[in-house]
């Protein structure tokens, strides 16, 4: 007997998007009734009414998320008179605004009247569906193969899956485009198998999914999605315009076979190969992709993430767990969560493997613990990466450009096993970012081993080229450049760049803080490796043990820059010590003033080591007095000390470390 009620899910509070927590009210005119239990060891109601997989997919329990009035086109009167998404979709397109409108579309979609069912219900004989009449109020059940396969000539109607079914045996993926509505009730399709034909559109369960479709409750696993060429790729679909609700992605695996996207970018993800719609509370666990060997552009992948290939849209609390990539070639972008991201990714965290594959040659490419490339917004974020690659690699982002914004991200040390996580490539590589083409990162924390070969290594950013980096910190294990690195820095490798022709704006670096050690060969500093005129770093602070072999005579160690153009005004290292090798200039703030402007700095007296009387004697400490003052142990440990400095706005005098530090706003 069907039973009719109205269910609510609850959403969690969303950080950027103005989404607040929902109570659980029941439907109809008489009194509030709570939903009945589903049959399924996956799914049950919550005494909220949410539909819960055994544990809540967003973001972990100790990253901030801020709660904020809806904002937006229209007021909540006027969501409420919205009954439909079909007439929600209508007034966010009069009112323009489109990302808050998107994330307002799950609202408007879980007010929405259930019609719920036993697995009683479902005839797993009828033909084509197991029941129904494919209407909201009276939907096609769904719980056999073939029930699945005449999915393909009703794709507008709405369906419900009343148990978990095995599909391996069916031929019919990928279904056409979804206009309807899919609700799997918590039940897993098992074994999708689905071969890309290479025509240039979406291949996944569904083809498409379109911007008034809704696939919702749906767990699929043990899938194998093959490209077939230049296309958008995905387990669940291909390319996303709708809204994706409450969807796991379980032990699958996307192939992108050798030589499969020549001619064109293809782009692919566990969830939606392209993302212009809603992803919301999605899971994607033990699932791996494979990537084409070879290194040339004719068999490059385009944008890859573990949940979209690309967003353009709104992705918010999704989790990546256990999950990554095998590589082996030419990758363009390559995230934990979205490869290319140029709309909104919130409330979301990933533990993900990025990792040689047939070869032990790093890809190339941009690759970041959430996303690949960002030029959109990035807010209260976790990762847990291992990453091993070439180039532009970061905790957060590989490349954050000009329009992009992240804020409250947080990469993790260790992860639950209390392995450490790690970030390694040759150059512009970061904690947080591995370069920084002008966009904006704050109040965000690093706190990953980071390892760079050959250049541009940085606490946070490996090159911050242009753009705003504020209210940052990085507690590391170790910013390392091997070998014959150069330009390493705990918070960042390059600050600015000598390059005036590329139209950026000025980098700034202010309100930052590290602890940790750094190395190199040369151009190592506790805070900037290299920094150029028209740079600025400011009210920052470093805890720093600094180590460089200087293989070249003349290399340059400092407590706050190894070289630096830029201007600096309030700065100090808590306590300056080198461990270096002969043929250095050591730097208690830095080793050459270098024509810069310097306002109010502080350092303390330095204290060097080098590994024998010999080496010693062709090491030159500089005590450059126009780089600021240098203190003594009693005086730095003394507030007055600090000339010039804002404790009312920006420090705060810390009485347990007797030091100043950054006032968190």
């Amino acid at each position: 007997m069907r039973v009719m009620a109205l269910l609510l899910l609850g959403a969690m509070a969303q950080g950027c998007g103005g989404e607040q927590k929902k109570d659980a009210t029941g439907g109809g005119s008489g009194a509030a009734r709570s939903a009945p239990n589903i049959a399924s060891p996956h799914a049950s109601a919550s005494a909220e009414g949410q539909l819960e997989y055994g544990h809540d997919p967003g973001v972990p329990d100790d990253v901030e998320v801020s709660v904020s009035p809806p904002t937006g086109p229209f007021s909540n009167a006027d969501l409420s008179a919205v009954r439909s998404l079909a007439s929600m979709l209508e007034v966010c397109a009069a009112g323009g605004q489109q990302l808050q409108c998107i994330a307002r579309r799950y609202d408007t979609i879980i007010a929405q009247e259930v019609p719920l069912y036993t697995d009683k219900d479902c005839d797993k004989a009828a033909s084509p569906f197991g029941g129904g009449h494919g209407t909201a109020k009276n939907p096609y059940l769904i719980c056999a193969q073939a029930h699945v396969e005449a999915i393909a000539g009703q794709s507008s109607a709405e369906f419900l899956q009343t148990r978990d079914i095995d599909v391996s045996g069916v031929n019919a993926f990928p279904l056409p485009a979804l206009s309807g509505a899919y609700n799997g009730l918590g039940f897993a399709l098992v074994g999708v198998a689905i071969h890309g034909d290479g025509r240039g559109g979406g291949a996944g369960l569904f083809r498409k999914v379109n911007d008034r479709a809704v696939i919702r409750n749906l767990v699929v696993r043990d899938a194998s999605v093959v490209s077939g060429g230049p296309e958008a790729v995905g387990v669940v679909t291909g390319l996303n315009e709708g809204t994706l609700i409450n969807v796991k992605v379980l032990n699958s695996h996307v192939w992108l076979a050798p030589g499969a996207q020549s001619g064109g970018r293809g782009v692919a993800g566990f969830v939606a190969g392209s993302n212009a719609g809603l992803i919301r509370s999605v899971e994607v666990r033990g699932s791996w992709m494979q990537y084409p060997t070879g290194t040339n552009s004719g068999t490059a992948s385009g944008p890859v993430g573990l949940v979209a290939g690309s967003n353009a849209g709104v992705l918010a609390y999704g989790t990546v767990q256990g999950s990554g990539a095998l590589t082996a070639g030419w990758v363009e972008t390559l995230g934990g969560v979205a490869g290319l991201n140029s709309g909104a990714v919130r409330d979301s965290s990933a533990h993900v493997r990025f990792l040689p594959g047939q070869s032990t040659v790093p890809f190339t490419g941009l690759a970041g613990g959430i996303v690949g490339a960002n030029s959109g917004e990035v807010t209260a974020v976790t990762s847990w990466p291992f990453i091993t690659a070439s180039n532009s690699v970061g905790g957060i982002a590989g490349s954050n450009a000009m329009g992009g914004v992240i804020t409250r991200a947080r990469v993790e040390a260790y992860d639950s096993t209390q392995a450490t996580t790690s970030i390694e490539a040759e150059r512009n590589v970061g904690g947080l970012v591995g370069v920084n083409v002008g966009g904006a990162i704050r109040g965000s924390r690093a706190a990953t081993s980071v390892l760079g070969t050959v250049q541009a290594v940085g606490g946070l950013v490996g090159t911050h080229l242009g753009g705003e980096v504020d209210l940052n910190s990085v507690a590391v294990p170790a910013v390392v450049g091997s070998g014959t690195a150069s330009q390493v820095g705990g918070l960042v490798g390059v600050l600015g760049t000598a390059n005036s022709t590329l139209g950026l704006p000025n980098a700034s670096l202010s309100r930052c803080s590290v602890t940790g050690s750094v190395g190199g060969a040369s151009q190592v500093g506790g805070l900037v490796g290299a920094a150029f005129k028209g740079a600025v770093l400011s009210n920052s602070f470093g805890d720093t043990a600094i180590g460089a072999t200087c293989p070249a005579a003349g290399g340059l160690v400092g407590g706050v820059a190894a070289s630096n153009t830029a201007t600096i005004s309030a700065v100090y290292t808590a306590q300056s010590r080198f461990s270096v090798s002969s043929g250095c200039m050591v730097g208690g703030f830095t080793p050459l003033a270098g024509g810069s402007v310097y306002n109010n700095n502080y350092w303390p007296e330095a204290t060097y080591r080098v590994p024998s009387p010999t080496a010693a004697a062709s090491t030159t400490l500089s005590l450059v007095s126009a780089t600021g003052t240098m203190l003594n142990a009693q005086q730095m440990a003394v507030q007055s000390s600090y000339v010039g400095w804002d404790f009312n706005t920006i420090w705060v005098w810390s009485t347990v470390f007797h030091r100043p530090t950054l006032r968190i706003p």
